[in-house]
């Protein structure tokens, strides 16, 4: 019988925050495609617009630098395992969005 993924979720090695956003990245990039299309947004718009709580100093993060991967900011497996976290601790949204908003 074959052995499960060691990423299955069960009671022992469940963590709130999966990698299911590696597999939404494209539908998210189509969809603010969409709203840039509609007019409902630029793509030249400025990140803190939508999250003010990313206050980084420098020229600003746009949303074409987010969906180019060029912003400057750090992966979140990076930043985690920075703060000292593994990563079969139990980490929340939380967490990684405190680390990102500490980010300078």
């Amino acid at each position: 019988m074959a052995k499960p993924a060691s990423n299955t979720a069960s009671p022992s090695n469940r963590t709130p925050y999966s990698t299911r956003p590696s597999l939404s990245k494209q539908f998210t990039g189509y969809a603010i495609q969409l709203l840039a299309q509609e007019g409902k947004l630029s793509l030249d718009d400025p990140v803190k617009k939508y999250v003010p709580e990313l206050q980084l100093e420098g020229a600003p993060i746009t949303i074409r630098h987010l969906l180019h991967h060029t912003s400057g900011l750090r992966d979140q497996w990076d930043l985690l395992t920075l703060a000292g976290l593994r990563l079969d601790d139990t980490i929340t949204e939380g967490d990684i969005l405190g680390l990102v908003f500490q980010q300078k």
